[in-house]
């Protein structure tokens, strides 16, 4: 009876610790996501562009940054809103000339941004990102990170396609 007790009692302490690794494991690599995709953003947005020039917004399609939550997006949208200075919108180019913001034939007076796909390897992510300027063209690259130290490191961007 007594070694039945300490058996159970075993077992519920390591189920215990075992939950807690996992809520560790999975908040950290949804921080770790949330940052891939910032420096992805980030790289689409200053990439070879006439983006130097003012812009009045950027469009992010928040659906398309897979693996986060609300919490996590709206951190997303805080840390372009800083860094731009300028208002960020969760829509894409079609949720623009839906709701009136933009308009087909007409260059954009933001910015329209999205992750097109983003591929999970052991110790590498691709993440597809795209830029629409709307009848002026889009183009998109693939942004290769490594894990490195500890964290997430750009090491390869490279023209995927552009219209």
């Amino acid at each position: 009876m007594k070694n039945k007790r300490s058996i159970i009692g075993i077992l519920l302490l390591f189920i215990i610790v075992l939950g807690i690794y996992l809520a560790y494991i999975t908040s950290t690599q949804s921080e770790q996501l949330k940052n891939i995709y910032i420096k992805s953003l980030v790289e689409i947005i200053e990439y070879k562009s006439g983006t130097q020039k003012s812009f009045q917004y950027i469009a992010i399609d928040f659906d398309t940054l897979k693996g986060l939550n609300e919490v996590e997006k709206a951190e997303v949208n805080e840390y372009f809103e800083l860094k731009y200075n300028v208002q960020v919108i969760d829509a894409s180019y079609k949720d623009l000339l839906e709701k009136g913001i933009e308009h087909r034939n007409k260059e954009l007076s933001g910015l329209v941004i999205y992750v097109e796909k983003i591929e999970n390897h052991i110790f590498s992510y691709n993440v597809h990102v795209a830029k629409e300027y709307a009848s002026l063209g889009a183009n998109g690259i693939v942004i290769k990170f490594h894990y490195k130290n500890g964290e997430w490191i750009i090491w390869k961007v490279k023209a995927n396609w552009i219209s």
